[in-house]
């Protein structure tokens, strides 16, 4: 008996973590400072309540509450009464995953299973790091009792935290997001046409698209060929080839150098592409244009 492997799809993935605060807002002098980051960020509020501004918008958080800041928010935190403490986490990561759209402006009390979860998340990181000061610059560094496996520990229940919050969105409201599942497919193909037709001057790979768009290979071959009837490496090399149709009638470039600014392997392979999808060689379809223009 022979045994297919298979690999995992990944949703969604931390890529780096930045910082982890539990603070007293009322005490917490540079909480209150107006920041912009370009990683996310998200505050909880574990008890009495605080103002955080997001673009200069107000969103009123008591306990149980949790709000998401994406890259490049200009952020506040307040208190609302100085005579109520507040505490709350501050939690700072990367994520590059697509998957983090669902979590842009988002604002909820937290579930008792997400709530969970992130007590894991707490748990885990007070046991693996410690803040320190580097004459001003913070940074969050492992533990020297930290345990075996803590920093993995930790990215693993971030990424449960934050495919929980996704989850539950979608479950109570799937509409908002996408009306069925046609949408999300027809969504994820137009995602993959826009990423190659940016990428045409580089070289992507199947690999690179499915790390872009969070799924396995057989997914998103299987996905695309059902709405263009191609493969997407085919569709990739028509737009290139498209593209060197364009610069060869704009321009005198030679055909070495359009194979260059395409990123094709050698003009040998350049050409053989051309005439597999032109049905002639780029040399003739030079003449061609060349030809035409003298009418």
């Amino acid at each position: 008996m022979s045994y297919l492997l298979n690999t995992f799809e990944t949703f969604i993935e931390v890529n780096d973590y930045v910082l982890i605060i539990n603070s007293n807002i009322n005490t917490c002098k540079f909480l209150q400072m107006e920041e912009v980051y370009d990683f996310w960020q998200f505050v909880y509020v574990t008890e009495g309540s605080l103002t955080e501004y997001s673009n200069g918008e107000p969103h009123l958080l008591k306990a149980g509450d949790i709000i998401f800041h994406e890259p490049g928010v200009l952020t506040k935190t307040e208190r609302v009464s100085e005579e109520e403490n507040a505490y709350a986490y501050f939690v700072s990561f990367v994520c590059k995953s697509k998957a983090m759209e669902f979590l842009k402006g988002y604002k909820n009390h937290l579930s008792q299973n997400a709530k969970s979860i992130l007590d894991n998340v707490f748990s885990e990181a007070e046991r693996t790091l410690v803040l320190k000061d580097y004459g001003g610059n913070v940074s969050m560094i492992p533990k020297g009792s930290a345990p075996i496996g803590g920093q993995q520990m930790y990215k693993i229940y971030m990424e449960a935290f934050l495919i929980t919050l996704i989850r539950e969105q979608i479950e109570q409201n799937p509409n908002k997001f996408f009306a069925s599942k046609e949408d999300y497919y027809s969504a994820i193909h137009k995602g993959i046409a826009e990423f190659l037709k940016n990428k045409t001057y580089d070289v992507v790979t199947i690999d690179d698209i499915c790390q872009e768009f969070n799924h396995g290979r057989t997914f998103l071959s299987s996905l695309f060929r059902e709405y263009e009837g191609t493969s997407i490496m085919n569709y990739y090399n028509k737009l290139k080839i498209d593209e060197a149709c364009r610069l060869m009638t704009k321009s005198n470039s030679a055909l070495s150098t359009i194979s260059d600014l395409l990123c094709f392997n050698s003009p040998y392979y350049f050409s053989k592409v051309f005439k597999r999808i032109k049905g002639i060689t780029p040399m003739e379809y030079k003449k061609l244009q060349k030809n035409r223009g003298k009418f």
